[in-house]
């Protein structure tokens, strides 16, 4: 048995996945087999995500989930072959705490009666988030009803292009369900900042201001993040499939009102806010995305009701 060690000092230059590749292919070329492989210490999780991305182009697989993604190059890769590749243990990203928030790892159940507690938060913005997420989630899924289903298979093509940008913008929206609620909690622990000589108040000021910025561009965020799916959902609206018609009407509408949610929360915020530049500069912004969402909206809609005739297709 030989062993062929790399140091792999720059993995934009040499990925993960070409460096084993490379290896595979020499030992192909020396008749001999490749057992697997092993990495010493901790890996980034984008050199993870990359193998995954040119395995499932190499091999026409459509994995969406980052868990699924992970297992794949695991398998590929071999890396459990000489001892337990546990990804929470070496993946650097995985090791780090906090990795998901305490909010969107709530149980639904206890999300809804968090809302419903006599606290502010969370609150609108945190709902709103929630709602854009759900949006996406909903498109995600008759995207892949759609996808392989022999009697629409014409359409494979239009929905493995159309899925992964609707998963990545679900996959975005998610971590701001804890991103408005902290931003809150920002503003609310810079407010109890002291104020009793004058470089503390130069200090409160600066950071109050720096804490209102927060909780405009949180929620400002998350209206540009929903915004972004109107496109792919058009694209959706032409091919889905159609027994799914009401599950992409209310992604729709959940989008809808994820925009509106952010609309009142940066409206809200902005109050607050004192550099007159950045005021009118989020004002814009998110107006402009209200203005545009109801025909964005009706855009999708029309698009599924000129296609009723086909309700109760397979």
């Amino acid at each position: 048995m030989a062993q062929v060690s790399l140091n792999l000092t720059d993995m934009d230059v040499t990925p993960l996945h070409i460096a084993y590749e490379e290896v595979c292919k020499d030992a192909k070329e020396l008749q001999v087999g490749v057992a697997g492989s092993e990495v010493v210490g901790l890996i980034p999780l984008k050199a993870i995500l990359d193998a995954a991305d040119f395995y499932i182009k190499q091999d026409g697989l459509m994995i969406l989930e980052e868990d699924q993604k992970v297992r794949l190059v695991i398998q590929k890769l071999g890396l459990s072959s000489m001892s337990f590749f546990d990804p929470n243990e070496r993946i650097i990203e995985y090791r780090l705490q906090g990795r998901i928030g305490p909010l969107i790892s709530l149980t639904v159940k206890t999300f809804v009666e968090s809302v419903a507690a006599r606290s502010p938060a969370p609150g609108g913005g945190s709902v709103a988030a929630l709602l854009g997420a759900l949006g996406a989630a909903l498109p995600v899924m008759v995207g892949q009803l759609t996808y392989g289903k022999k009697s629409v298979d014409k359409y494979d093509k239009q929905a493995r292009a159309v899925i992964p940008p609707m998963y990545k913008l679900m996959q975005e929206l998610m971590p701001m369900i804890d991103g408005d609620t902290i931003a809150f909690e920002s503003y609310m622990s810079a407010t109890r900042l002291p104020r009793g000589t004058d470089e503390e108040k130069r200090k409160y000021d600066e950071e109050v201001e720096n804490a209102v910025l927060k909780t405009v561009n949180s929620p400002l965020n998350i209206g540009r993040t929903a915004n972004r799916m109107w496109p792919h959902l058009q694209e959706l609206a032409k091919f889905g499939n159609f027994n799914c018609i009401s599950d992409i009407q209310v992604g729709v509408r959940c989008l809808e009102a994820a925009i509106w949610g952010a609309y009142y929360n940066v409206l809200t915020n902005l109050g607050s806010l004192k550099d007159e530049e950045k005021r009118k500069a989020a004002e814009k912004e998110i107006q402009g995305i209200v203005d545009a969402v109801t025909e964005e909206r009706q855009k999708v809609l029309d698009i599924l009701e000129s296609r009723r005739p086909e309700l109760g297709s397979p």
